[in-house]
């Protein structure tokens, strides 16, 4: 049996053609008939997560492993708005998520009629493309116009720049009504993917400036493991003009690289920074983790920068953009490569040079250090299984993992398209069930706390380990400048607590064990990653004031000790 809803049939008919698998549906009535059409298809993986907020997280996880769209599917009013954080998180990370919303009868809309709200294009400012479909469509031109939205909608998703579209569907009562019929067949059209490249002309005089400039600093963003750019990067590294800078978010593993630019930046001091400023700046992947690199490039403006986006966006971060180059990065530095040789200079060797400083005073700060999240993290990153995966929360957690050596056989994760605390838990228990590796998620207490609700259902996956590091508040406020000098501080900002996760684990029946020393870490943290029926929560307690301390003193004792060689 079938929905009685043609247009239902059709919309489901056309996500199963285009490949779309994973189906996030949060309970409700008005999209009844959505839930049973695609609920009865063994084509699609259907799962409930009732908080529409967390579900929107969870999927994106989902379509962030698995590179194709993950659906959220909710009832009308309230609920849909409750996507925005997620669907904001994946146009700015540009993962393909769909929001298929029911709403109410255009009739009813400004009626004051119960949960009917104006849905259409609610994520305008955060989606690729918005539709709303015919009502109750009866026509032939009716079904031929939602078959083309919709497939143009999907197409978009999965587009040279992905992202997130929605897709918003009034209904009229009944919605329950069932009734038999064919399965639905449907001829879709699709969008070929094209490879641009730049002409002669163009990548000559590129070129041109590349071989005549010695100071080159190529700065990446965010990119996903085992990218086509990690082939690409080691022959343009032969250049000793560049020096190329990374962070854990980049899954690049590179010799001759920067992978910790915070802490080398620690080691530059304010008379050495001209020096340490490139003339040719080149930029590509997600948005950069470091504000003190932002900050330095800021300050001292390269005479080019080069940004590598298939984006129509001029993003200038830097302030200094001179190219927006609207391609593939894989596909530009190909075409590159045929154009450059490298350039005599000493450029690449004083940035390596500090990197060896930093990274030598680094060993030795952390070789005795006392209880606090600095340790934390150095213990807890050794301990992470080979070929795994991480998630890391924002706030303090992915700042402590820039300044660490990241793992070649790691995988590294994180929402940083906006950068929240929202949806950190929800994300990685959706990576988990896409992926199935063994996936670990750094969180601090704030973020877990804020999205306890991603635990609140019934398919958190077994290979999911939650690291919960718990300072009682937000610590990010004592380590950025300015809510640490302020007396509204513990109450105001930190927003001191006494919470802890035991009860948490308890209710959603997941494992859970705590420490709050060295000793009891380091007993701990090989249980963790024990085989286990259930997902597993390891707290690990640490004081606010004494990580503050440490974390000041670990980038002083940097700048010293390079100011010392």
């Amino acid at each position: 049996m079938h929905s009685d809803k043609k247009g239902i049939r059709l919309l489901v008919a056309i996500c199963k053609a285009k490949g779309l698998t994973d189906i996030i549906i949060s309970p409700g009535s008005r999209n009844a008939s959505l839930v049973i059409e695609f609920t009865r298809d063994k084509a699609f993986r259907c799962l409930v997560v009732p908080d529409e907020r967390s579900a929107a997280f969870v999927a994106l996880g989902m379509a962030q492993q698995s590179g194709r769209p993950a659906a959220v599917i909710c009832t009308s009013g309230t609920a849909p708005l409750n996507y925005s954080p997620a669907m904001a998180e994946a146009y700015y990370q540009r993962i393909p998520l769909v929001a298929i919303t029911a709403d109410r009868p255009a009739e009813w809309i400004g009626q004051a009629d119960g949960q009917a709200i104006l849905q259409h294009e609610m994520y305008k400012n955060f989606v690729r493309r918005s539709v709303t479909l015919p009502q109750e469509p009866s026509a032939e031109e009716d079904f031929w116009y939602l078959q083309r939205m919709v497939s143009e909608t999907l197409d978009i998703a999965m587009g040279p720049v992905k992202g997130p579209v929605h897709i918003n569907v009034p209904m009229r009562e009944p919605l329950y009504r069932q009734e038999k019929a064919e399965e639905q067949t449907v001829k879709l059209s699709s969008s070929l993917s094209i490879h641009s490249v730049l002409s002669d002309e163009v990548i000559r005089k590129l070129a041109g400036e590349w071989n005549g400039c010695r100071r080159k600093m190529m700065l990446c963003g965010g990119l996903i493991p085992e990218n086509s750019i990690q082939e690409l990067l080691p022959k343009l590294n032969i250049d000793p003009s560049l020096i190329i800078l990374t962070e854990s978010i980049s899954n690049l593993a590179l010799d001759h690289s920067v992978a910790c630019i915070d802490r080398v930046l620690a080691a530059i001091s304010k008379s050495e920074e001209n020096a340490f400023t490139p003339d040719l700046l080149i930029t590509f992947g997600g948005p950069v983790v470091s504000k003190k690199v932002k900050a330095l490039i800021r300050r001292h403006k390269p005479v080019r920068h080069w940004h590598i986006d298939p984006d129509e966006l001029h993003i200038d971060t830097y302030q200094s953009l001179t190219d927006h180059i609207p391609l593939q990065p894989e596909v530009f530095f190909k075409q590159l490569m045929d154009y450059i040789s490298p350039v005599t200079s000493n450029y690449r060797d004083i940035w390596l040079e500090k990197d060896a400083v930093a990274a030598a005073a680094h060993k030795e700060y952390v070789l005795d250090l006392k209880w606090s999240d600095m340790s934390v993290f150095d213990a807890v990153l050794q301990s992470i299984p080979e070929g795994s995966d991480v998630q890391m929360g924002n706030s303090t957690p992915v700042r402590y993992i820039q300044l660490f050596n990241a793992f070649k056989s790691l995988h590294y994760f994180g929402n940083r398209g906006t950068s929240g605390i929202d949806g950190c838990v929800s994300t990685a228990v959706g990576a988990a069930i896409s992926s199935r590796r063994l996936t670990t998620l750094i969180v601090g207490d704030m973020a877990f706390f804020y999205d306890t609700n991603g635990l609140w259902h019934q398919h958190v996956p077994s290979n999911l380990r939650i690291i919960l590091i718990n300072n009682g508040g937000g610590g990010i406020f004592r380590i950025i400048d300015g809510p640490s000098s302020v007396p509204e501080l513990e109450e105001y900002f930190e927003t001191r607590h006494n919470f802890t996760a035991e009860n948490i684990a308890l209710a959603y029946g997941l494992d859970y064990a705590s420490c709050a020393s060295m000793g009891e870490m380091k007993e701990q943290l090989p249980l963790l990653y024990v085989e286990s029926t259930k997902a597993k929560i390891l707290e690990i307690f640490t004081s606010n004031e004494e990580n503050a301390d440490v974390l000041s003193s670990y980038f002083k004792f940097i700048a010293e000790r390079s100011i010392r060689s």
